[in-house]
Order: C-alpha cells, then sequence, then structure tokens
C-alpha cells in the first residue's frame, strides 16, 4: 500500500502516458501540478519506473534530448515493437518471463524523478509514514538515520523512492548516448551505471517484493532490450559517484532498510539460497567492514543445520558462503573440517547471478574487495585452472590485477582453452568488462590477443570487448591495449566445422523463417569482425574507434552480411555514412 498523508491522499504522483507523449519540454512537479495533469497513484495502475542521468547540475534535461528518445520509444513500443532479452543474456539461458499483453502501455502512467517528486528544496514536509510496509528514511530509531529534523517534502518522497519502484510494472533505464550540459562528460548507459543514486534505484528493483519487474534499457529510440542483471550486482550504490557527498549517509541508510527487509523476506519465504547470498553480501554492499565469524555463528548466521548437512548443500555452500562474506579464516576451518575448496556451485537463477564454477569464480568475480580469500583458496588447494560449467577459465572473471598475479602464481594458464567453448581467459576477461590493469597484466604474462581457434566461434578478445562495450566505460582503454598487442582489427569467427556450424545453420534457418530471438540472429551473424560485433550491438562509440583503427566495413560473414548490414540502430548507420571510403 503507497504511503499517505494525513489528508489520506496518495504521495505518489505519475503522469498519464498519452500526457507525457505529448510533452514539449520538461516541466516540473510544480509546474505539472498547476496545469493539473499530475495524478495520484491508484490500484490498478499500469506505472512506468524511469531511471535516468541527469544531464545538467540543475536541470535532468537542459537541452531536451532524454525526453523526445523516451518519447519516441514509447511511441514504438505503442505501435507494436516488440521488446526481447538482450543475445547474449538469452544465450546463458536469462529469460524474461513478461508477457507482451501484461504491458498495458495504452494506459499505462510515468514516474519520473524531475516531475513526480517536489523540486521546490524548502518546501516543509507534507505526509509522514503509516502502514505501507516502508518506513521513510530517518523514521526508525537507529541511530545511523540520517536527521530527519526540519526535513522537506523533496526529502520524504526521495525516502519514498522503494515504495515507487514496488508500485510500478515496469523499471525503465534511459540512457541515450549525450554531453553532460555542464561538465561535458558522456552521458550513457556506463555513467548512469556509475551513478550512486542510479545503481540506489536499481537495488531498489532488485530488492523489491516484485523482484520480476521487467528492466527496459532504452539507449536510442530504436534500441530497447529487456536486461537481467549480469552487469548490476556487483555495483552497490555506495561505490557509485555522487554529486553531494551529504547524499550518501542517506543511500547507505536506504540501502540498509532495503537489505533487512530483504533478508526478512527470504526468511519467510525458506528461499535459503538467495537468503544465505545476501547474508554474505551483507555487509559488503553497505560498505561496512566483513565480520569475523565462528563456526557456530556462521552456521547460524547461514542457517546451517550443522557442518555435516552443509557439506551436501548444492546451492550456496559454506565455502561459497564465507568466500562472500570475506572470512578468509572461515575458510581454513572449512577445509580442516573436510569441506571441499573445489565444489562447483549453483547459478542462483533467481538473480540471474553467474555462481555456477568453484569458489574461486566468487572469490575473483564478487568477493575480490577481500584478497585475503582468494589467497586462502589458493593456500589450500584451489584449482587454479578450474573452469565452470561453460568451459570457463577462473582467469577470465578477475576484476583486479591481483588477483590475476596470485592466480599466475599458482600455475594459471593466460592461454588455457578448455572444450567445448575453447574461450581463453583474455577473451572472456573483455566479455566480463575487466578494467584496463587486468586485461594489461594478462598481457603483460603473456595472453594471446590473436588466440588460436580450436573449434569455437567466440575467441577473439577484439570482439568479445565489443559484445558489451555499452556497459563498459573503459572499453576505448581496452581496445587500445589489444591494439598495441597487435589484435587484428579484422580478425573474423570462423565457426566452419563442429557444433558451432551447425548452432550457426541452424540459426540462419530460423532466422530467414521470421524468427525474432536476438539470440538466433547474434549466431547466425557470428562469423563476423569486432567491427560487426560492435556495429550488431549498436554501439557507435566502438564503432567509430575500429574504423579509425583501420576496420574494413565490407568484410562480410559466412552469411554474405557486411558490418553496415549488421547495423541495428541509425546511431551507428550514422557512424558508417560519416565515415569516408
Amino acid at each position: 500500500m503507497v504511503a499517505r498523508s494525513s489528508s489520506g491522499a496518495a504521495c505518489m504522483w505519475v503522469l498519464k502516458s498519452s500526457d507525457f507523449l505529448r510533452l514539449v519540454n520538461m516541466p516540473s512537479h510544480e509546474e505539472l501540478r498547476r496545469m493539473g495533469l499530475l495524478v495520484q497513484w491508484q490500484t490498478g495502475f499500469f506505472c512506468i519506473f524511469v531511471s535516468h542521468q541527469w544531464l545538467g547540475l540543475n536541470h535532468p534535461d537542459p537541452r531536451g534530448e532524454q525526453l523526445p528518445v523516451l518519447q519516441e520509444a514509447l511511441r514504438n513500443l505503442l505501435a507494436g515493437s516488440k521488446l526481447s532479452v538482450d543475445a547474449v543474456s538469452e544465450l546463458f539461458g536469462h529469460m524474461i518471463s513478461i508477457k507482451a499483453e501484461d504491458l498495458r502501455l495504452q494506459e499505462s502512467y510515468v514516474w519520473m524523478d524531475w516531475f513526480s517528486i517536489p523540486q521546490d528544496k524548502l518546501q516543509p514536509a507534507q505526509f509522514s509514514a503509516v502502514d505501507d510496509g516502508h518506513e521513510p528514511l530517518g523514521s526508525s530509531e537507529d541511530e545511523s538515520a540520517p536527521s530527519m529534523q526540519h526535513t522537506t517534502s523533496q526529502q520524504c518522497y526521495i525516502s519514498k523512492i522503494p515504495v515507487f519502484v514496488e508500485l510500478c510494472n515496469m523499471f525503465v533505464v534511459l540512457v541515450p548516448h549525450v554531453r553532460h550540459t555542464d561538465t561535458g562528460a558522456t552521458c550513457n548507459y556506463g555513467s548512469w551505471l556509475s551513478r550512486a543514486w542510479c545503481r540506489l534505484e536499481l537495488w531498489c528493483k532488485m530488492l523489491a517484493q516484485n523482484a520480476s519487474i521487467p528492466v527496459v534499457v532504452v539507449t536510442a529510440p530504436d534500441q530497447l532490450e529487456f536486461a537481467v542483471p549480469s552487469h548490476w550486482i556487483d555495483r552497490p550504490p555506495h561505490e557509485g559517484e555522487f554529486t553531494f557527498e551529504a547524499d550518501r549517509d542517506r543511500i547507505s541508510f536506504i540501502m540498509k532498510k532495503l537489505l533487512k527487509r530483504k533478508l526478512q523476506s527470504l526468511e519467510d519465504s525458506d528461499n535459503l539460497n538467495t537468503l544465505r547470498y545476501f547474508v554474505a553480501r551483507y555487509n559488503t554492499l553497505l560498505g561496512k567492514p566483513c565480520p569475523q565469524r565462528t563456526l557456530s555463528s556462521f552456521l547460524a548466521d547461514f542457517r546451517f543445520e550443522s557442518l555435516k548437512c552443509a557439506k551436501t548443500v548444492h546451492g550456496m555452500s559454506p565455502m561459497a558462503c564465507a568466500v562472500l562474506s570475506g572470512d578468509a579464516a572461515l575458510i581454513s576451518v572449512l577445509c580442516d573440517a573436510g569441506c571441499d575448496v573445489d565444489r562447483p556451485i549453483e547459478t542462483l537463477h533467481d538473480l540471474a547471478v553467474n555462481t555456477t564454477g568453484t569458489p574461486l569464480v566468487l572469490a575473483v568475480s564478487q568477493g575480490w574487495r577481500h584478497e585475503p580469500v582468494l589467497t586462502a583458496l589458493l593456500e589450500h588447494g584451489a584449482d587454479a585452472n578450474a573452469v565452470n560449467d561453460w568451459s570457463y577459465p577462473v582467469l577470465g572473471y578477475c576484476k583486479t590485477a591481483r588477483s590475476v598475479e596470485l592466480l599466475v602464481q599458482h600455475q594459471a594458464d593466460v592461454n588455457k582453452q578448455t572444450a567445448p567453448a575453447f574461450i581463453p581467459p583474455l577473451s572472456l576477461a573483455c566479455f566480463n568488462c575487466a578494467a584496463p590493469e587486468v586485461i594489461a597484466m594478462l598481457l603483460k604474462h603473456g595472453a594471446h590477443a590473436n588466440p588460436v581457434r580450436r573449434g569455437t566461434a567466440g575467441i577473439y578478445p577484439l570482439a568479445n570487448l565489443a559484445v558489451y562495450a555499452s556497459v563498459n566505460p573503459k572499453s576505448l582503454t581496452v581496445a587500445d591495449l589489444l591494439l598495441d598487442a597487435k589484435a587484428d582489427v579484422n580478425m573474423q569467427y570462423d565457426s566452419s566445422h563442429g557444433i558451432f556450424r551447425v548452432l550457426e545453420l541452424v540459426s540462419r534457418i530460423r532466422v530467414m523463417f521470421g524468427s525474432t530471438s536476438p539470440m538466433a540472429h547474434l549466431m547466425a551473424e557470428w562469423t563476423t569482425t569486432p567491427l560487426g560485433y560492435a556495429s550488431f550491438f549498436g554501439n557507435d562509440e566502438m564503432v567509430d574507434f575500429l574504423l579509425k583503427a583501420r576496420a574494413d566495413p565490407e568484410i562480410p560473414n559466412a552469411r554474405g552480411r557486411t558490418p553496415i548490414q549488421l547495423a541495428r540502430s541509425q546511431r551507428v548507420l550514422s557512424v558508417f555514412s560519416q565515415e569516408p571510403r
């Protein structure tokens, strides 16, 4: 139930989508209230929560660049444009369960901070909390709560963002490629992911009671995709960028309340795997020191009946919990008690979190903030060359250069390729948006920028980098490192034989018969060059970079299609049209 004022009026203000589509600028909350266009949320409304990065210090869209993108995207959806999960997420089995008929866009309402939250920073608070399942920021007796004395109405509304997300039916990430008016900085999907408030809004969605709310990323009017949290789960709000340092305590307090509420919900539903995951990550997600538990307190906190029973757990095992909670001492205790340091961990499907593999994968991908954990695993004999269910090597998941060094010191092979995928660490690291220092360390230890093909279609680092370049703000820096290492800018994937040839042919047949599956379209085209991948995945900056690096736009893939023919957005096509031939 939504929070209400003493007068009984709902405090969640939304704008009917038909009115939103008629806007010619971005009116503030106060302006729309005077125009009588804002309405209060009611049960049964289909609401769209819009998260976006402000493009000015005092106005979210000073030049009117975001508004028309979202308007045109909504018009496209209303006209029948289809939404699908991104191709790579579909490839890994992360499907969106929402049905088209559930998206009641014709009668929808829009929530957006600029017009749904009062912008008068001096207006005194106009409502207080009632029984809505959420306490407002600072309402508890928790001494860590920021003071709410003389609080403003704006602050009260901001504290209710978790409620507003919960009441919405779709979460839209509005991230067109534009420039910040005051700083000149590039604003896009990657920069949105770096902002603390944007991260908090996303975590409100991930920790909501209705966690199945679909997320739609809008990068251009013709680029809309469902997304899964593969690139979000290791980005806590407190590590994001703040415009105002004073917001840090406020965000941390909201996040703490969200996590506590999520843990209680998981406890009530007996969802032990996900409960253990969030118990393990609780302190990391809040930026707090990790507790050092005794074995008995460890078993109690993670709801294990006994160590003997815990050894049989296939999901979040005791070793996985110790790794994610940053407790290196417990790893030694568990090993001494007979726990297998290399026992595989199952994926947490309800979070779309890739935990598959051994505890080492968790240690380098999500437990990287606690280096002693990785050291303890390796000292107790963890296999530095272990692979997960997809045959992907541990080295490819590293988030720090130090992790690479430690694994190499324990005989990790920087060019390891294992059937059936044969993906080497450098290619996987590029795909996983590893930092430039990670890529540099792999290259320093002899990773091949042009690995030898061993029966697979997806091993080349530069092409893998292009897949998720839109969420990787350092992608061009990494591309420079690869080119310095003599990466072939025109290297083509070869799927001329084996299972990958079969997958390609089957996908081409599916596309011929009208399949709209992004995965089928990707597999049908995946023998293209890095430029083709950048074009297919709609990253105009990477396309421009590769063209300037002398990538050939005329090279066809096995289907006979050139990179320009793989372009799915006008922004990419415009880059090709501006490039001299």
